[in-house]
């Protein structure tokens, strides 16, 4: 947008290549760094090329991040393939999974870790909370139930996946677009991490807590059974969190 009066002059493809998978493990989320480059997530890699990239990047399946001209991109630490990843004002990457409302990414670059190919890394990223249940207000969808209800779905889910598959609702089965609100206009809520929940209709709210390099998730003292946020609702489905212009 070269004039600002609110619409691009200019529309340019700056990079191409991405592999395409399943819609909810495509690359999204795109958001400044605190080192002014873009972060996105959700890559299932690709051959990556584009008009001022010096030589076509192999990407792994993982996150990455862009510089805003398009010259270059590179790999980041900490994929899990669910939508959404946040940054606190120190700028501690959390990614997310459907079952658990943030992971910590370890604050090694991947370009430090993939020097030595012969080196043995272990996970890049760790849970950060100590729970996986949730309070929410709403009925479980008829399908969940009907589910529930059946002896060989039942037994299925609970072999494969836990309680939290194998029942109607009450654990995280949808966590996704983890937030560190970074604002003064909802008192009491700077520092502190939403995450949405879809399939429970709510919006989770937790502290985070540091332990020397750690930084832990715990569900707020004071919260007792209850959320956020939380629609009896069926249909209420939060799947996005951003702080607005307003805060």
């Amino acid at each position: 947008d070269r004039d600002g009066d609110g619409n691009a002059e200019v529309k340019e493809t700056l990079f191409t290549g991405f592999k395409v998978s399943v819609i909810e493990r495509r690359i999204n989320s795109p958001q400044w760094g605190p080192d002014n480059w873009i972060y996105i997530d959700g890559g299932q890699g690709g051959r990556i090329t584009g008009p001022r990239l010096p030589a076509p990047v192999d990407l792994p399946v993982t996150g990455f991040r862009i510089k805003p001209d398009g010259s270059a991109i590179e790999p980041v630490s900490g994929h899990t393939g669910t939508y959404g990843f946040t940054f606190n004002a120190d700028g501690d990457r959390f990614v997310i999974s459907t079952g658990t409302p943030g992971i910590q990414v370890a604050p090694l670059p991947w370009r430090y870790l993939s020097r030595n190919a012969d080196i043995a890394v272990r996970a890049s990223r760790r849970n950060a909370a100590n729970y996986n249940t949730t309070f929410p207000v709403s009925q479980p969808h008829p399908w969940r139930t009907k589910r529930a209800a059946d002896p060989g779905f039942g037994k299925y889910y609970r072999d494969h996946y836990g309680a939290a598959e194998s029942i109607p609702n009450g654990y995280f089965t949808s966590a996704c677009s983890p937030l560190v609100y970074q604002d003064s206009a909802l008192p009491g809520l700077s520092g502190q991490l939403l995450a949405c929940a879809p399939a429970q209709n709510l919006v989770h709210r937790a502290e985070l807590q540091r332990d020397g390099v750690l930084l832990n998730i715990r569900r707020q003292a004071d919260a007792g059974k209850a959320e956020f946020l939380a629609s009896g609702d069926i249909w209420f489905h939060p799947i996005h969190l951003a702080i607005g212009p307003e805060g």
